[in-house]
């Protein structure tokens, strides 16, 4: 929805501040400012007059510009300092098609302030205006030989539009396609069913962090524990205040509401705290996966059009290899490192965002706005965005959180999942908050940091993923070494529990582990053994309160109990792929949520999994892909084909396993193909089993035939 041009104009004068603390009034051009204007042009540049068009040295024609505005066609805004005109940008527009969607930038400043990012400021000031009055390209014609002015704009998003070779010039175009349009028209989402009485009271408009956050000062709760890292106890108002200043910091640089912020860092207390000043002032959240690789950084970035990046110093190597191929980025703030050395290599220090008041008023939006950007791990090549909405973290708690775990203030939710994934951006930056708890975090997985993090923050409710379970059990005398008489709940899913490690469990800890069931397109659990508090081994539950799922055939009616068939579901939450209307179509089924799996349905309920729709390798709760890994392996110059399928792991679940076929004279080790798959691939992707084959079983039409590697291995691995 556009805005009208008087609403914009309504907006001015307003204050910006420059890289050196110089405070600039931005507003529109007005009739008395000529001699102003006159004087800012004086001693301009031959270059700098072909980029305007206009012969602006000649006072006749500034004359001429103050004499005639008109807002509707031309929208000058210039910024002031101490009674001069220091700079001017100017929207043009016309009204007849096919220019009626498209916007052209001219811009001059003055060389005293180029190098303080005033240029910048403008440049944000009118993409952002013609966004708003609903344009849908911003166009900038720039003289072929301007290389350098080329390669920044392309850093900035614009593409070669078109070439003018008797003008010697260059359209470049920036898409301003608003980010819900990339979302899939209204008719192809699921139907969302709102049964519990919690989803009514949502309001319209509303903020996740006022909700989640700033609700519990507001109840006298400020001191109660909100987060626990290490040796860190991290209070809700000393979380609200960083979060206040991280969010002013956000605005400073011209984050703006519906603007994705690119999160990357492992699961510290600054990952919670920009989640929620992205949420505060109204920008998209786009938490990652820390061990995605440059490749998977550039695409996720440029797919949700991220104008930011936020990355921990540890994680900053991908993203300085990507960095050339980030069409959006405008800014990468780094938390650690040494400040002078990152603002040299033209990043700025996480430290400048946080030296801001701690004052900031919420954004609220509507509800079916998009908040939280979450991408799959790619099973099926790149990952692929999904889109959640402003009431979706809601619905989660007060659907699993509430019915399922039973969230109390004073308990403890801990675990390892990436908040990056859906798993981890609801277990730690969603549910505790939620119900004024509070939330462990640890940085990276590891069975006996696990087992000590859940004695010293007093644990009671675990969420850890099958593999992370069995890892635990292979610690030689863990429940006399460790105090874990906190824990009462232990759930997980993202892969099979398995009967053995249920029971395995029990007997060491004498607690139960409530296998349950999601999605990240569902955003969490949506079928859980946590329900009732009566597991069933072997079966992940049974359907949490506010959600529906069913077993049904290829005509879609719903099949008898032990009868396999696919899994669909509905609830508050639903399936929302980003910009990808072909697979949207695909994955909505009369309304309901076709999950990808075979399963079947027991007479009490309970839903048993058999397979996946496809040939995901799943392990170490990791969804993997194996044409990616295909894809990759035959880029390797030694390498004529390949095939991936996963196999059988005692602790991970499955392995992928990559069959190679050389070339012909060709020769490769394992050990060099794994190097040459970093360079593209995710490290959990990563095959941990070669075989070097003559030739791999192919349809007459070249499809790759895994169903037959995979009865191949299985019968290897019977005979021994």
């Amino acid at each position: 929805m556009s805005v009208s041009l008087e609403t914009i104009l309504e907006r001015y004068p307003k204050e910006v501040t420059l890289a050196d603390g110089t405070r600039v009034t931005l507003r529109p051009l007005r009739a008395d400012d000529t001699e102003m204007l006159i004087e800012l042009f004086q001693g301009i540049s031959e270059n700098d007059l072909r980029f305007l068009k206009d012969n602006v040295a000649d006072p006749k024609v500034v004359r001429g510009w103050t004499a005639n505005i008109n807002y509707d066609r031309v929208l000058p805004i210039v910024a002031e300092l101490d009674g001069r005109i220091v700079a001017d940008a100017t929207l043009h527009r016309k009204a007849i098609e096919p220019y009626a969607d498209k916007g052209e930038l001219r811009m001059f400043v003055h060389e005293e302030f180029r190098h303080q990012g005033l240029g910048q400021v403008l440049f944000e000031e009118i993409r952002d205006i013609a966004r708003d009055l609903g344009l849908r390209k911003l166009m900038m014609e720039i003289f072929a030989d301007e290389a350098g002015l080329i390669a920044m704009l392309q850093r900035r998003g614009f593409t070669r539009e078109a070439v003018l070779p008797v003008y010697q010039t260059v359209v470049m175009a920036l898409d301003l396609t608003p980010l819900p349009e990339r979302m899939p028209p209204r008719e192809l989402w699921p139907q969302r069913i709102y049964t519990l009485p919690e989803f009514a009271e949502y309001p319209e408009k509303l903020n996740l962090t006022e909700i989640l956050l700033d609700s519990h000062l507001e109840a006298g709760n400020g001191d109660r524990v909100a987060v626990k890292f290490e040796d860190q106890q991290i209070s809700y108002a000393e979380l609200a205040d960083q979060v206040n200043r991280i969010a002013n910091g956000l605005r400073e640089l011209g984050i703006r509401e519906g603007d994705p912020v690119f999160m990357r860092t492992p699961n510290l207390p600054v990952l919670v705290a920009c989640n929620f000043a992205a949420q505060k002032i109204g920008a998209v959240s786009l938490p990652t996966s820390p061990l995605f690789s440059r490749t998977e950084i550039a695409h996720v970035s440029n797919s949700a059009q991220a104008k930011a990046i936020i990355a921990h110093i540890a994680l900053l190597e991908e993203v300085e290899r990507a960095r050339e191929n980030l069409e959006t980025v405008e800014h990468i703030v780094v938390v650690g490192g040494n400040p002078a050395e990152l603002k040299e290599r033209g990043y700025i220090p996480f430290a400048e965002l946080t030296g801001n008041n701690a004052e900031v008023e919420p954004v609220r939006r509507d509800r079916k706005d998009l908040s939280v950007f979450l991408y799959t791990s790619g099973t099926t090549g790149p990952p692929k965005g999904t889109a959640h909405l402003m009431e979706d973290p809601l619905a989660v708690a007060d659907a699993f959180g509430r019915y399922g775990w039973d969230v109390q203030p004073s308990d403890v939710i801990g675990g390892s999942a990436p908040i990056g994934f859906g798993a981890g951006y609801c277990t730690f930056a969603v549910i505790p908050f939620r119900f004024g708890a509070s939330a462990s975090l640890i940085a990276k997985f590891a069975p006996e940091a696990m087992f000590e993090t859940i004695e010293k923050h007093r644990v009671t409710i675990l969420s850890i993923l099958p593999t992370a379970y069995r890892k635990m059990l292979q610690v030689p005398n863990a429940a006399e070494r460790w105090d874990l008489s906190s824990l009462h709940t232990c759930t997980g899913g993202g892969e099979s529990l398995t009967a053995k490690t249920y029971y395995d469990w029990k007997e060491a800890f004498g607690l139960e582990i409530f296998e349950g069931f999601g999605t990240t397109e569902m955003m969490y659990v949506f079928i859980s053994n946590v329900v009732g508090r009566k597991a069933k081994p072997g079966s992940f539950g049974r359907v949490v309160p506010g959600y529906e799922a069913k077993v049904v055939n290829e005509n879609f009616e719903e099949v008898a109990p032990g009868e396999i068939g696919h899994l669909v579901a509905r609830g508050p939450t639903g399936t929302l792929y980003w910009n990808d209307q072909e697979k949207q179509r695909k994955t909505i089924w009369n309304g309901w949520n076709r999950v990808g799996d075979f399963v079947y349905r027991d007479e009490d309920g309970y839903f048993f999994f058999v397979s996946r729709e496809d040939d995901i390798i799943k392990s170490s709760g990791y969804r993997i892909g194996p044409e990616e890994i295909e894809h990759a392996l035959v880029k390797h110059p030694a390498v004529a084909d390949a095939g991936v399928i996963g196999v059988p792991h005692p602790v991970r679940g499955q392995n992928a396993k990559a069959f190679v076929v050389l070339k012909e004279g060709q020769t490769a080790t394992p050990e060099e193909l794994l190097e040459f798959l970093r360079e593209h691939i995710a490290v959990y992707k990563l095959p941990r089993e070669f075989e070097f084959v003559d030739e791999l079983p192919r349809t007459v039409t070249g499809k790759l035939l895994r169903r037959i590697l995979r009865e191949q291995e299985r019968a290897k691995q019977e005979q021994g």
